[in-house]
Protein backbone atom coordinates (compact mmCIF):
# COMPACT_ATOMS: atom_id res chain seq x y z
CA UNK A 1 0.00 0.00 0.00
CA UNK A 2 1.41 3.41 -0.76
CA UNK A 3 0.34 5.80 1.66
CA UNK A 4 0.32 9.88 0.73
CA UNK A 5 0.31 12.74 2.65
CA UNK A 6 -3.51 14.16 2.73
CA UNK A 7 -1.93 17.53 2.86
CA UNK A 8 0.89 18.16 0.22
CA UNK A 9 0.25 14.74 -1.17
CA UNK A 10 3.86 13.25 -1.02
CA UNK A 11 4.43 9.97 -0.27
CA UNK A 12 4.88 8.98 3.14
CA UNK A 13 8.17 6.28 4.20
CA UNK A 14 7.74 3.00 6.07
CA UNK A 15 10.09 4.23 8.64
CA UNK A 16 7.76 7.17 9.15
CA UNK A 17 4.35 5.06 10.39
CA UNK A 18 3.26 4.06 13.56
CA UNK A 19 1.74 0.34 13.11
CA UNK A 20 0.94 -0.07 16.72
CA UNK A 21 -0.88 3.26 16.78
CA UNK A 22 -2.19 3.37 13.04
CA UNK A 23 -0.53 6.73 12.46
CA UNK A 24 2.46 8.22 10.02
CA UNK A 25 4.23 11.95 10.01
CA UNK A 26 4.86 13.43 6.92
CA UNK A 27 8.53 14.80 6.97
CA UNK A 28 7.44 17.24 4.07
CA UNK A 29 4.45 19.42 6.17
CA UNK A 30 5.09 17.67 9.69
CA UNK A 31 1.08 16.92 8.99
CA UNK A 32 0.10 13.39 11.36
CA UNK A 33 -2.12 11.13 8.47
CA UNK A 34 -4.39 8.41 9.87
CA UNK A 35 -3.60 4.87 8.40
CA UNK A 36 -6.98 3.28 9.17
CA UNK A 37 -8.79 5.98 7.19
CA UNK A 38 -6.00 5.09 3.75
CA UNK A 39 -6.44 1.46 4.74
CA UNK A 40 -9.89 1.49 4.98
CA UNK A 41 -10.22 2.80 1.28
CA UNK A 42 -7.53 1.06 0.14
CA UNK A 43 -8.20 -2.35 -1.94
CA UNK A 44 -4.45 -4.18 -0.78
CA UNK A 45 -4.29 -3.48 2.83
CA UNK A 46 -1.49 -6.47 2.99
CA UNK A 47 1.02 -3.78 1.44
CA UNK A 48 1.19 -1.77 4.85
CA UNK A 49 4.45 -2.56 6.58
CA UNK A 50 4.58 -5.45 8.34
CA UNK A 51 5.45 -5.28 11.93
CA UNK A 52 9.09 -5.90 13.66
CA UNK A 53 8.61 -9.82 14.64
CA UNK A 54 8.65 -9.87 18.76
CA UNK A 55 11.65 -12.55 20.00
CA UNK A 56 12.17 -13.85 23.41
CA UNK A 57 15.33 -12.59 25.01
CA UNK A 58 17.63 -15.17 25.10
CA UNK A 59 18.58 -16.19 29.04
CA UNK A 60 21.84 -16.66 30.88
CA UNK A 61 22.97 -20.17 31.43
CA UNK A 62 22.21 -20.40 35.54
CA UNK A 63 25.13 -20.19 37.27
CA UNK A 64 27.38 -23.79 37.79
CA UNK A 65 25.67 -25.52 34.67
CA UNK A 66 27.02 -25.95 31.44
CA UNK A 67 25.84 -26.21 27.94
CA UNK A 68 27.09 -27.58 24.79
CA UNK A 69 25.67 -27.46 20.97
CA UNK A 70 26.93 -30.26 18.94
CA UNK A 71 25.90 -31.84 15.89
CA UNK A 72 22.53 -30.66 15.91
CA UNK A 73 21.83 -31.25 19.64
CA UNK A 74 21.97 -28.76 22.48
CA UNK A 75 22.81 -31.01 26.06
CA UNK A 76 22.42 -29.04 29.81
CA UNK A 77 24.38 -30.48 32.48
CA UNK A 78 24.71 -29.75 36.46
CA UNK A 79 26.41 -30.77 39.33
CA UNK A 80 23.44 -31.83 42.32
CA UNK A 81 26.26 -31.45 44.93
CA UNK A 82 25.66 -28.74 47.62
CA UNK A 83 27.53 -28.09 51.07
CA UNK A 84 24.47 -29.98 52.69
CA UNK A 85 26.02 -32.86 51.36
CA UNK A 86 29.53 -32.51 53.27
CA UNK A 87 27.02 -32.63 56.32
CA UNK A 88 25.09 -35.20 55.28
CA UNK A 89 28.37 -37.61 55.09
CA UNK A 90 29.82 -36.43 58.53
CA UNK A 91 26.18 -37.25 59.55
CA UNK A 92 25.94 -40.81 57.59
CA UNK A 93 29.24 -41.83 59.05
CA UNK A 94 28.15 -41.49 62.43
CA UNK A 95 24.94 -43.03 61.78
CA UNK A 96 26.02 -46.18 60.03
CA UNK A 97 29.23 -46.90 62.21
CA UNK A 98 27.01 -46.97 65.19
CA UNK A 99 24.96 -49.27 63.65
CA UNK A 100 27.85 -51.64 62.56
CA UNK A 101 28.27 -51.52 66.45
CA UNK A 102 25.15 -52.49 67.27
CA UNK A 103 25.03 -55.10 65.35
CA UNK A 104 28.03 -56.58 65.93
CA UNK A 105 27.53 -57.06 69.84
CA UNK A 106 24.10 -58.51 68.46
CA UNK A 107 25.07 -61.20 65.96
CA UNK A 108 27.56 -62.54 68.86
CA UNK A 109 25.07 -63.65 71.08
CA UNK A 110 22.67 -60.99 71.68
CA UNK A 111 19.11 -61.50 72.21
CA UNK A 112 16.96 -61.71 68.73
CA UNK A 113 15.56 -58.30 70.08
CA UNK A 114 18.64 -56.52 69.05
CA UNK A 115 18.36 -57.68 65.82
CA UNK A 116 15.22 -56.87 65.19
CA UNK A 117 14.79 -53.37 66.76
CA UNK A 118 17.47 -51.14 64.79
CA UNK A 119 15.64 -52.80 60.78
CA UNK A 120 13.89 -49.06 60.62
CA UNK A 121 17.18 -47.44 61.38
CA UNK A 122 19.23 -49.59 59.25
CA UNK A 123 16.44 -48.32 56.48
CA UNK A 124 16.98 -44.99 57.26
CA UNK A 125 20.91 -45.11 57.06
CA UNK A 126 20.83 -47.03 53.87
CA UNK A 127 18.37 -44.77 52.59
CA UNK A 128 20.23 -41.30 53.48
CA UNK A 129 23.57 -42.62 53.06
CA UNK A 130 22.31 -43.55 49.06
CA UNK A 131 20.73 -40.04 49.16
CA UNK A 132 24.54 -38.24 50.00
CA UNK A 133 26.59 -40.23 47.78
CA UNK A 134 24.69 -39.33 44.75
CA UNK A 135 24.69 -35.83 45.88
CA UNK A 136 28.48 -35.59 45.88
CA UNK A 137 28.31 -38.48 42.69
CA UNK A 138 25.47 -37.37 40.62
CA UNK A 139 24.74 -34.77 37.72
CA UNK A 140 21.45 -33.91 35.23
CA UNK A 141 21.79 -33.88 31.64
CA UNK A 142 19.19 -32.36 29.44
CA UNK A 143 20.09 -33.58 26.22
CA UNK A 144 17.80 -31.89 22.92
CA UNK A 145 18.33 -33.70 19.93
CA UNK A 146 16.39 -33.26 16.63
CA UNK A 147 13.84 -35.80 17.66
CA UNK A 148 13.86 -36.43 20.82
CA UNK A 149 14.30 -35.09 24.49
CA UNK A 150 16.17 -37.33 27.19
CA UNK A 151 16.65 -36.44 30.44
CA UNK A 152 19.04 -38.61 33.11
CA UNK A 153 20.38 -38.92 36.34
CA UNK A 154 23.59 -40.58 37.28
CA UNK A 155 25.77 -42.23 37.77
CA UNK A 156 24.01 -43.60 40.23
CA UNK A 157 20.59 -44.88 39.37
CA UNK A 158 18.10 -42.18 40.23
CA UNK A 159 13.91 -42.15 39.31
CA UNK A 160 12.38 -39.65 36.71
CA UNK A 161 14.89 -39.73 34.05
CA UNK A 162 12.23 -39.09 30.84
CA UNK A 163 12.32 -40.14 26.85
CA UNK A 164 10.06 -37.72 24.75
CA UNK A 165 9.44 -38.09 21.34
CA UNK A 166 9.71 -34.41 19.71
CA UNK A 167 6.63 -35.42 18.00
CA UNK A 168 4.65 -36.14 21.19
CA UNK A 169 5.54 -32.12 22.83
CA UNK A 170 3.26 -29.34 22.91
CA UNK A 171 4.15 -27.72 25.13
CA UNK A 172 6.12 -26.65 28.49
CA UNK A 173 5.18 -25.24 31.31
CA UNK A 174 7.00 -24.21 34.42
CA UNK A 175 5.07 -24.50 37.81
CA UNK A 176 5.63 -22.66 41.37
CA UNK A 177 5.16 -25.36 44.00
CA UNK A 178 6.93 -26.50 46.78
CA UNK A 179 9.78 -29.03 47.87
CA UNK A 180 11.11 -29.94 51.89
CA UNK A 181 14.78 -29.09 52.18
CA UNK A 182 16.87 -31.52 52.67
CA UNK A 183 16.18 -34.98 54.58
CA UNK A 184 16.15 -33.02 57.90
CA UNK A 185 14.44 -30.16 57.41
CA UNK A 186 11.24 -30.79 56.69
CA UNK A 187 10.18 -27.24 56.29
CA UNK A 188 8.37 -26.40 52.32
CA UNK A 189 10.90 -24.08 50.65
CA UNK A 190 9.51 -22.89 47.14
CA UNK A 191 11.02 -24.82 43.96
CA UNK A 192 9.95 -24.70 40.44
CA UNK A 193 8.43 -27.76 38.00
CA UNK A 194 9.58 -27.65 34.97
CA UNK A 195 6.43 -30.09 33.25
CA UNK A 196 5.88 -31.35 29.79
CA UNK A 197 2.40 -31.77 27.74
CA UNK A 198 1.96 -34.25 25.18
CA UNK A 199 0.07 -34.20 22.08
CA UNK A 200 -2.85 -36.55 23.82
CA UNK A 201 -2.93 -34.20 26.69
CA UNK A 202 -0.89 -35.93 29.42
CA UNK A 203 1.34 -33.70 31.83
CA UNK A 204 4.87 -34.94 32.24
CA UNK A 205 7.08 -33.93 35.35
CA UNK A 206 10.62 -32.56 34.04
CA UNK A 207 12.25 -31.53 36.29
CA UNK A 208 12.07 -30.15 39.76
CA UNK A 209 14.45 -26.83 39.91
CA UNK A 210 15.10 -24.27 43.26
CA UNK A 211 15.06 -21.71 40.41
CA UNK A 212 12.74 -19.89 38.39
CA UNK A 213 15.89 -18.69 35.97
CA UNK A 214 16.84 -22.60 36.32
CA UNK A 215 13.22 -23.96 35.32
CA UNK A 216 12.82 -21.11 32.25
CA UNK A 217 16.44 -21.53 31.03
CA UNK A 218 15.34 -25.36 30.27
CA UNK A 219 12.00 -24.09 29.32
CA UNK A 220 13.19 -21.62 27.03
CA UNK A 221 16.26 -23.91 25.03
CA UNK A 222 13.74 -26.87 24.83
CA UNK A 223 10.44 -24.40 22.89
CA UNK A 224 13.78 -22.89 20.61
CA UNK A 225 15.20 -26.59 19.70
CA UNK A 226 11.77 -27.76 19.02
CA UNK A 227 9.95 -25.01 18.00
CA UNK A 228 6.88 -24.89 20.47
CA UNK A 229 4.89 -21.63 20.97
CA UNK A 230 6.19 -19.27 23.47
Amino acid sequence: MIVKCTNCGLQIRSSDMNLDNMVAKCRSCDSLIDLRTQLSESSSPDMLPARPKQTAVALAIPTGWSMNNSGGTTQISWRWFELQHIFLAFFCIAWDSFLIFWYSMALHGGPLIMIIFPIAHVAVGVGLTYYTLAGFLNRTTVQIGRRELVIRHGPMPWFSNRNINANDLREVNVNNTSTTNGPFNRQNVPAYRVDAVTSSGRTIPLLMLKSEDQARFVKQQIQERFAIKL
